[in-house]
């Protein structure tokens, strides 16, 4: 007599249907029943994601959990690294720096380029492109400040002695740039030509725009609020963070993490510190989405709020997480040391799938509403319009 033992077949995401050679087998969950010790190949197949074929051998575990991945909606092979995050244009494209100081524009990022204007800077580090006024201002730690007209990719303006990791911010009408060593200049931009500057204490390492100027924080941790470079401050704070920080801010708070673990809510119309928590080995890179500040260790990305730091979802490693969790909408995309970006539903930490990583975190940027950018280390950048 024959043996026929079960095995349950599980897939991330669930769903998928399961052939073995031309005979459907069901979707997953499913337990199947097969006579132990035999090699059978196995295909998932499921809308969004690739196809995956795999050889099982029966018997030898009673259960397997297959991994599938999401077929990107673009993709683009490029010559250079893209490590900024891009500029929407439209449904579909935008502008892209690369780090050999290049900025590229795309009607639709799955096309060639329509053009590309090539800085020659040695660092080859330019700032996120800054669209106002029909151009596009880009800052470079080399230190010259460029307009590129947004239609045809030329030079309008450029003007030397301001390096500048950050991107430029609009306030009151002025471009205003943070320089590396330690000023705040403003433009008209229509002439650029310089309307003002501010000396700063210390190398600033954090610009915003809000709806009353702009706030700078910088590497001593002070931080302040002005409607222009001419005006008193709003306010000034002394905040719980130093060195490099990340940050994210929606409307009203903003949200900074610096290397050490320290993470602080700031509340942008007064200064006030909101909440302080030390997290030692958190992963730099908060990100804020709804009521929730979503920070990362290696062991577990955790949600705190974002008015009061209350603890809420918390959703460990299946590998350690090697970068920070992207928020985006109700998804989580957090990059794992097995060289994926798992695609997580926020709310109750369900894997819906995972994406190209590789051996070096990618860089993971918001991409419209409820989608995602991918840069990866092999140049490769792929775009996700909707995530599932």
């Amino acid at each position: 007599r024959i043996v026929r033992l079960p095995m349950r077949l599980d897939s991330e995401p669930a769903g998928a249907t399961v052939t073995a050679g031309d005979r459907t087998v069901g979707q997953t969950p499913l337990v199947w029943v097969a006579s132990p010790q035999q090699d059978v190949h196995l295909k998932l197949t499921r809308p969004g994601y690739r196809p995956l074929s795999v050889a099982v051998r029966t018997g030898t575990a009673p259960t397997a959990l297959l991994t599938m991945f999401l077929v990107p909606t673009r993709e683009r092979q490029l010559d250079h690294r893209i490590e900024a995050a891009p500029t929407r244009d439209g449904a579909s494209g935008g502008w892209l720096v690369d780090r050999s100081g290049c900025l590229h524009h795309f009607a639709d990022f799955g096309a060639p380029a329509r053009w590309t204007y090539r800085s020659g800077d040695l660092s080859g580090l330019l700032t996120t492109p800054l669209p106002h006024g029909g151009a596009l201002w880009l800052g470079s730690l080399d230190g010259t400040l460029r307009a590129i007209d947004a239609g045809d990719g030329t030079l309008r303006h450029q003007i030397a002695n301001l390096p500048t990791e950050l991107q430029p911010v609009v306030c009151a009408g002025q471009l205003v740039v943070a320089t590396s060593d330690q000023r705040l200049v403003a433009f008209d931009p229509s002439r650029a030509e310089p309307t003002g500057e501010r000396q700063l204490a210390s190398g600033p390492v954090w610009l915003h725009a809000i709806r009353r100027g702009l706030v700078v924080v910088t590497a001593d941790g002070h931080a302040s609020a002005c409607s222009s470079l001419d005006s008193e401050p709003l306010w000034q704070a002394t905040l719980p963070v130093r060195g490099d920080l990340r940050g994210t801010a929606t409307e009203t708070f903003a949200v900074l993490a610096d290397d050490h673990g320290n993470c602080v809510a700031v509340d942008l119309g007064s200064g006030a510190t909101l909440w302080h928590r030390e997290l030692p080995g958190a992963l730099p890179g908060p990100s804020a989405a709804g009521p929730w500040v979503w920070v990362t260790t290696p062991e577990r990305v955790l949600a705190l709020g974002l008015r009061d730091a209350a603890q809420g979802p918390s959703w460990p490693a299946s590998t350690a997480w090697s970068g920070p969790a992207v928020a985006l909408g109700d998804r989580l995309l957090v990059p794992s040391r097995d060289g994926a970006v798992h695609v997580l539903d926020s709310a109750t930490g369900k894997p819906l799938g995972r994406i190209e990583g590789g051996k070096e975190p990618p860089q993971i940027h918001p991409f419209g509403a409820r989608g995602a950018m991918v840069a990866l280390a092999d140049r490769r950048v792929l775009f996700f319009d909707t995530l599932p």
